[in-house]
């Protein structure tokens, strides 16, 4: 989520495919109390929350990986 996109609640109402949101818990930068309308406005969003800062990546890059594979389906082979 950036904080100068200002339509984010407008295009949600336009989303039709499951939602998901992986957050850092300690995030300075976009709190994930700031995510509270966006999440509210896409039904049945899942949301997962992360022990660390904004930079998931990097400070918790084995937590990412493991919700980004619980959460997406799995490419075919």
């Amino acid at each position: 989520v950036c904080d100068r996109y200002g339509a984010g609640l407008q295009a949600a109402e336009h989303i039709c495919c499951p939602t998901g949101f992986i957050l850092g818990q300690q995030d300075q930068m976009t709190r994930p109390e700031a995510a509270a309308a966006l999440i509210g406005a896409l039904p049945g969003a899942q949301v997962h929350t992360l022990p660390c800062g904004h930079d998931l990546m990097g400070e918790d890059p084995e937590g990412l990986l493991r919700q980004l594979r619980a959460t997406l389906p799995a490419a075919p082979r």
